[in-house]
């Protein structure tokens, strides 16, 4: 096996892909027990406690230890290395922090294999530094990005996305970065969320690492802006699946925005989402996303608040708390009364009579 291409006339590449994967909804030590992670896994952990079996009671969290790893099997061998010293639930609370758990390996491997992050640090050292920065970069995605994000990021740090195409080859075939397939058959790039972990460390102790969140929240803010203008009409399904797509970046985008009090983009994102929320179903989600808005950000503009409002009232309603929906859409059509905002009237007064 390489860990990348050798670039040889007569090479065959044959991918080694991780190993089968349990899905989210299977239970049960005999469904659980026949994918080939859980196996490894399983074996592993016997070696070091005879004791130890997959049971009813067990597998779910088993598997779930399985698909945090990715079903890689370094990691998951040094994951099962620690069965003798934790509980497999006490084990996957622990794999937050994967890189301090996944640690002495065999003495008698190379350096390299006896800790997870010295296995993936011994492939990033390989790379070339212009590699290296995107690498870093891509941990502020989210379940994945598309190549236009990672064209988009790239633009933003570097003023330039010209090399972008043949840095992404070169991260996928050194086994860092794994191509999909996304929306209309255009690539996506992901991270199995071990190696991510790894790029996230790297990116924390970067000077640009700021300036990376900041570029990847202004993005998705324009993303979730432009998909505003589409969620009518016959392009509406293709939009509400990008932004499904995207949903994970989008949320962490708005989060990050949150957090570091940054009033426009937290203004850009509050606005452009909620009539995805409610088409797709993220009532609850949504709700306290807007009232954690409304909580944080002061002087809202008269228009934007009367919208804010009316989203969390027709929310509310929906949820079933009726007193909290009346409220807030009583409050919507006050602002809009107030800035005579005939529209919004016409949309908070006959929300109110749904309630």
């Amino acid at each position: 096996t390489s860990r990348a291409l050798l670039r040889i006339r007569g090479e065959h590449v044959v991918p080694l892909e991780s190993l089968a994967l349990p899905g989210q909804e299977e239970v049960g030590a005999e469904a659980v027990g026949q994918y080939a992670a859980v196996q490894l896994f399983v074996a592993r952990a016997q070696a070091v406690d005879p004791s130890f079996q997959l049971t009813d009671d067990t597998a779910r969290t088993i598997a779930d230890i399985c698909i945090r790893l990715d079903g890689l099997p370094l990691a998951l061998e040094l994951a099962a290395a620690r069965a003798n010293l934790f509980t497999p639930h006490a084990l996957l609370a622990r794999l937050d922090r994967p890189l301090s758990l996944l640690v002495d390996g065999p003495r008698d491997l190379p350096r390299r294999q006896r800790t997870l992050e010295a296995a993936i640090d011994w492939s990033y050292t390989l790379l070339a530094p212009n590699e290296q920065r995107l690498f870093t970069r891509l941990a502020v995605f989210n379940g994945g990005s598309a190549l236009q994000s990672v064209a988009a990021l790239n633009l933003g740090l570097d003023g330039t996305a010209d090399d972008v195409l043949d840095m992404l080859a070169s991260l996928v075939n050194s086994s860092l970065l794994q191509r999909q397939a996304g929306i209309g058959g255009e690539p996506r790039y992901a991270m199995y969320q071990t190696i991510r972990a790894f790029a996230l460390q790297r990116l924390a102790r970067s000077d640009e690492a700021p300036l990376v969140f900041r570029v990847h929240a202004d993005h998705f803010a324009s993303l979730a802006e432009e998909a505003a203008t589409h969620l009518r009409g016959p392009e509406q399904k293709a939009w509400l699946d990008r932004l499904e797509c995207e949903h994970d970046n989008l949320r962490a985008a708005l989060r990050w925005a949150l957090e570091q009090r940054d009033r426009a983009i937290v203004l850009r994102l509050a606005a452009a989402m909620p009539r995805f929320w409610w088409t797709r179903g993220y009532l609850g989600e949504g709700r306290m996303l807007l009232q954690q808005v409304l909580h944080e950000v002061a002087d809202l503009p008269p228009p934007l608040h009367a919208q804010l409002l009316y989203w969390e009232g027709v929310f509310a309603n929906h949820l079933g708390d009726s007193d909290a929906a009346r409220g807030a859409l009583e409050r919507s059509l006050e602002l809009c009364q107030t800035i005579a905002n005939s529209r919004g009237i016409a949309q908070a007064s006959n929300a109110l009579g749904m309630v």
